[in-house]
């Protein structure tokens, strides 16, 4: 006869609701300003473990608690052509990022142990991030076939994969910043040479 095997269900996945406004004026022949708005809603259901196959006498089951956060965006920018050959694009984003209840949050001390904990209902704000992110382009047009491009960027994540491959179950699991878990800033800039290559 055939034995089960042994094993477990994760059963893990967030789920987004949202809405964005874009517009765009055209200022004139040199600008061409953007700016909007955006919300998402986020529900993390970070994992409902369920063993199968017999594995009822390994562990049982399991669920990490769900949790929701809201992210707001109001951004602005603008393309600016300076001469024939120079034009920027430089804007500015404003975001924030709201930890909201139900749920329950845990405090750690410095040995990563649960201290205490805090219950939050339903629409409670316990924890909020907010920063600006720059961002600014340049592009010289040095002939029909060839530029140079410079750029500067600053990106706030506030949601994070968290990956087990170590523990022989290589699982990811979908996280929302929170006040044991910082958003993560980014500075990236870029140079380069740029040139069209025409194959005859």
């Amino acid at each position: 006869s055939m034995t089960d095997t042994t094993g477990m269900i994760w059963n893990s996945n967030i789920n987004d609701y949202g809405f964005k406004i874009d517009n765009t004026v055209l200022l004139d022949d040199e600008n061409t300003i953007k700016f909007g708005f955006s919300s998402t809603y986020h529900h993390f259901f970070p994992g409902l473990i369920e063993p199968t196959g017999g594995g009822e006498q390994l562990f049982n089951t399991y669920e990490l608690f769900p949790n929701s956060a809201v992210e707001w965006g109001i951004y602005g920018s603008n393309v600016q052509q300076v001469t024939k050959k120079l034009s920027l694009k430089y804007g500015i984003r404003f975001s924030i990022f709201q930890n909201v209840g139900p749920g329950t949050v845990y405090n750690y001390n410095e040995n990563h142990e649960v201290t205490d904990s805090m219950n939050y209902t339903k629409g409670d704000v316990y924890n909020v991030y907010q920063g600006l992110e720059p961002r600014i382009g340049a592009v010289y047009q040095l002939n029909d076939v060839s530029s140079v491009k410079a750029s500067y960027s600053r990106t706030r994540q506030y949601v994070h994969v968290a990956s087990n491959s170590t523990g022989g179950t290589p699982l990811d699991i979908w996280v929302a910043s929170n006040q044991n878990i910082k958003p993560q800033i980014a500075d990236q800039a870029a140079v380069g040479y740029f040139r069209n290559i025409r194959f005859c």
